[in-house]
């Protein structure tokens, strides 16, 4: 058997004159992997080739593609074709559009329970609309829901600690999708009004202190200068009159 021909093709060993230079024979393939008659490879017992030839460079095992003779029976096995143009990089996927700006949430008509100061309106979850108890335990804070979701308030946003409207001991809540109705402004002309009547009130209270506080005086000036005052005991007695320095001795001299 031929060389090459447990590869179906035909290979002899080059002569000196025929070696490439040592870099070159470096980039040689193997012999099972040559497509064209006269091209070079480097043996290392594929095909029946020897990896002890050492006709190239001293430590070479270098042959050739051959054309075979008719004789040997030979046959080349088909080549697959050459690969064909490489294939175009996939279209880009357009972007997607942009997203509609979400339409703003109507007033509320049941009051809410919470969420005032985060800008959503909470609403505690009837005792038959609870989730199960394993579920809660994985119901997040009541800040930064979306519309529908449900919570456990622990405080935040106005929640209650103590509404144990679920499972006895669990404070569940719902955002509804609707914002809390603004309180209207006070207008002008009523705070006016309401500044007005706060006058007037404070006046009236100012008005009847001093009428208090005459007519105190006015008792007491009165108690002062009136001659007859009553006594201990309901009876009347004469007011003293007598100048400083008259004792009973002297009144009794008198008599």
């Amino acid at each position: 058997m031929s060389t090459g021909s447990s590869c179906g093709i035909c290979l002899r060993l080059v002569g000196g004159s025929e070696c490439p230079s040592i870099a070159a024979m470096e980039m040689l393939p193997n012999c099972d992997q040559l497509h064209a008659e006269g091209e070079l490879c480097e043996g290392d017992g594929e095909c029946g080739t020897a990896p002890t030839a050492n006709n190239c460079n001293g430590n070479g095992d270098v042959y050739m593609r051959c054309t075979a003779a008719p004789a040997a029976g030979l046959r080349q096995p088909p080549w697959p074709p050459p690969a064909g143009p490489a294939r175009p990089p996939p279209p880009r996927v357009p972007p997607s559009p942009p997203q509609p700006p979400l339409s703003p949430l109507s007033e509320c008509a049941a009051p809410c329970d919470a969420g005032t100061e985060c800008g959503a309106c909470l609403q505690l979850v009837p005792a038959g609309e609870c989730p199960a108890e394993a579920a809660v335990d994985r119901l997040p804070h009541c800040v930064g829901l979306w519309p529908g979701e449900l919570c456990e308030g622990d405080g935040e946003c106005g929640t209650a600690k103590t509404a144990n409207n679920c499972h006895g001991y669990r404070d569940v809540y719902k955002r509804a999708a609707c914002v809390q109705a603004a309180r209207p402004a006070r207008s002008a002309e009523g705070l006016r009004e309401a500044l007005m009547i706060s006058a007037a009130l404070l006046l009236l209270l100012i008005i009847a202190g001093v009428r208090s506080t005459v007519a105190g005086r006015l008792q007491s000036d009165t108690a002062t200068l009136d001659p007859m005052l009553p006594a201990p005991g309901g009876q009347l007695a004469l007011a003293s009159t007598a100048p400083a320095g008259r004792g009973p001795a002297r009144r009794r001299a008198e008599e």
